[in-house]
């Protein structure tokens, strides 16, 4: 029973986390030229101020549940998989999702650490979402995929 639970939250989290990119990549940056500078300032300080409450907790979550997800799945990845040339099979899937999951996370603990600090340059951010966009679209993407794959 403990699988679905973890499941449903890994999707919610995940869900939840590409929502707020794809809104901050897609949505909130085309305001700027249609707001003028200073209300998109105060706009984005705003919704940035409330994502920095938010999105710690949903990351965690994210990633427990993830850790809890790859922790059941353990019996299924079978290393040997992993060769040259690379075969595409569930270990390479999840492996490729572990370690895109892992630079999402460096990319997410340091632009909040720059976000604290007061260093996160407009141009960064951008590039940071940009970043996270294709990042989360590629996990996206192999999640579905692994379903395709001969065990």
């Amino acid at each position: 029973m403990l699988y679905p639970i973890l499941h449903i939250t890994h999707l919610l989290m995940a869900t939840s986390l590409i929502g707020v990119v794809f809104f901050e990549t897609m949505i909130l940056s085309a305001l700027r030229k249609p707001l003028g500078a200073e209300t998109f300032d105060r706009v984005e300080r705003a919704v940035m101020a409330r994502a920095v409450w938010i999105m710690p907790p949903v990351v965690a979550l994210l990633y427990v549940t993830g850790g809890m997800l790859l922790w059941q799945n353990w019996p299924l990845v079978d290393f040997s998989e992993l060769s040259w040339p690379p075969l595409i099979g569930f270990t390479a899937i999840l492996s490729a999702k572990v370690i895109l999951a892992l630079s999402v996370l460096v990319h997410f603990l340091l632009s909040i650490r720059a976000e604290l600090r007061g260093s996160l340059s407009a141009r960064a951010s951008k590039w940071v979402h940009i970043s996270v966009s294709l990042h989360v679209v590629a996990i996206l993407i192999l999640a579905k995929l692994i379903f395709y794959v001969n065990w």
